[in-house]
């Protein structure tokens, strides 16, 4: 029996690992929360809380899925961002070597500049945001720790979250998000644009590139690729625009596409973002027998969850 330690277990993709890792044999997966509701208190930006908890649990694996995410609060907040999206990975790290365990570390897209797309995982990043820079900056400090590490590059994650009880799945009230039992939505790109154009607010798309990856099925690459170590793009297989994604997104729940309009620039953003931060996913693919969802299919997962909770 393996001991899974999962960090942000109450948010997006945290909570697709919890609900997905109980369903498996041969796992015990235990999470934790910033604030310890609804799982063990475990805050990055605290020693005392990481050591705690890691000598308690002593997992075999962790999966930190825990970050500060907010792209433009990152640039504004920078002490903050750093805390928690490297210094917390840096400690993890640590102790997962002196307990022999191993860490899988979530990072970004955003660790590329964006000039060309398709990266690989041999190309070199250049953040061009302070959030990148604090995920490439938690990247090196796994790799320097001398714990046994696996490194995962996701992008524009999105799914139903959910806070709250961690054994608890997310009962979904409307189209346009979830709650918890805490009653508290989790927003991602999707979830914000349906909430949106669903309220009859224009929703400005900036032209932007990426490889969107459906939680739930990003949850299910990572348990798979538990036994796996190194550096492996684990994102959704097709390049697309944001734009050309939202319009995808406004076909599977009835959207008005009129409300969805393309946008410049992104000058109305506070930190810079990479134009073209697609990911190569080929040797995900390869080495570990792991493709994820296409939009499509995601987008189709995302519905029928919606249509099975709502009954």
């Amino acid at each position: 029996m393996k001991r899974v330690l999962v960090t942000g277990a109450g948010g997006l993709l945290g909570s697709y690992i919890m609900r997905q890792a109980s369903a498996q044999k041969g796992l015990e997966a235990v999470g934790t929360t910033r604030t310890g509701q609804g799982g063990l208190k475990m805050d990055l930006t605290s020693n005392g809380d990481i050591s705690s908890v890691m000598s308690s649990v002593s997992p075999d694996i962790v999966i930190n899925t825990a970050s500060l995410t907010n792209v433009d609060y990152c640039e504004g907040h920078r002490r903050e961002a750093l805390a928690i999206n490297a210094e917390g990975p840096r400690i993890i790290a640590d102790e997962c070597k002196k307990l022999g365990a191993k860490l899988i570390q979530i990072s970004t897209d955003y660790v590329f500049d964006g000039k060309r797309g398709m990266y690989t995982e041999a190309d070199s990043p250049g953040p061009v945001n302070y959030y990148g820079k604090t995920k490439l900056e938690a990247e090196k400090a796994v790799e320097q720790s001398g714990t046994g590490y696996l490194i995962v590059r996701p992008a524009i994650i999105y799914g139903w979250g959910t806070t709250g009880p961690l054994t608890t799945s997310p009962t979904i009230t409307s189209p346009v998000g979830t709650t918890s039992a805490a009653g508290v939505r989790r927003p991602n790109y999707v979830t914000w644009l349906i909430e949106t154009v669903s309220s009859g607010q224009k929703a400005r798309i900036f032209d932007q590139y990426n490889s969107p990856t459906f939680a739930g099925s990003l949850a299910e690459g990572l348990l798979k690729a538990l036994g796996s170590e190194g550096l492996y793009h684990l994102a959704g297989p097709e390049r697309i625009s944001r734009y050309d994604f939202a319009l995808r997104v406004a076909d599977k729940f009835n959207l008005a596409k009129g409300l969805i309009a393309p946008a410049r620039d992104n000058t109305f953003a506070k930190a810079a973002r990479p134009h073209d931060s697609s990911l190569d996913v080929s040797k995900a693919w390869k080495d570990l027998g792991i493709r994820l969802l296409t939009v499509d299919e995601g987008l189709k997962m995302m519905k029928k969850e919606f249509d099975e909770r709502k009954k």
